[in-house]
């Protein structure tokens, strides 16, 4: 279900995080664990994810290793994340009367509103760190075949919100963008874009057991 050298899937839905080890102080010291709606295999799931602990032994701090896909600020996954927000963005109507990417009213319309404020305000780092990952995943073709030739296409009528910075909702749009357009042309999943992303976000190295937070 999810794919990557430092997680592993059960057929019961259990996800396990074992990270990679921070330094060589640090020692593994438990797990811990939540739940996650992710998106996977054309449906909304709820997994239980068990991320791996880790204790520094000179300073007796703890951290835990996390996943690409999963982030503190929010209970779902974040390619579940961006789908809803594509959902919402692109579409013609409203966002009352947006259906959202699988047979469900989770999240509901208010959380949505949230996860599009909160990502706004970083929407240029996203959208370097998700032009990154593309220019990457479609190499050896150029990022500039995917987009047509009028450019990336504007957001939806439903999307039009007041703010202080429109730019910042630019920068969001044209990332979340490419991002599914990566995803639909390579046949992967959008988590697999994100996570080559994630790989490519300002302070993020291969071995931070939290990688930094949008």
């Amino acid at each position: 279900m999810f794919p990557s050298p430092t997680t592993t899937a059960t057929p019961q839905g259990t996800v396990f995080c074992r990270g990679t080890r921070p330094g060589p102080e640090w020692y593994r010291h438990g797990m811990t664990m939540r739940w996650v709606w992710v998106f996977a295999q054309g449906t909304l799931v709820k997994v239980c994810l068990h991320k791996q602990r880790w204790l520094d032994t000179t300073t007796g701090g703890t951290c835990h290793s996390r996943p690409s896909w999963e982030e503190a600020w929010t209970s779902f996954g974040l390619g579940g994340v961006m789908l809803v927000l594509h959902a919402w963005l692109f579409a013609g109507q409203g966002l009352h009367h947006v259906d959202w990417p699988w047979r469900s009213e989770r999240p509901s319309r208010r959380t949505a509103q949230r996860w599009r404020a909160r990502l706004r305000t970083q929407g240029l780092a996203w959208l370097v760190a998700i032009r990154q990952a593309a220019i990457d995943l479609l190499s050896p073709r150029p990022l500039d075949e995917i987009v047509p030739m009028g450019g990336i296409p504007p957001p939806g009528q439903g999307a039009r919100q007041k703010s202080s910075d429109p730019q910042q909702d630019t920068h969001l749009v044209e990332g979340i963008w490419i991002l599914n357009e990566v995803a639909q042309q390579q046949s992967i999943e959008i988590r697999t874009v994100l996570a080559e992303a994630k790989a490519r976000w300002p302070g993020s190295t291969p071995t931070s057991p939290i990688v930094s937070s949008p």
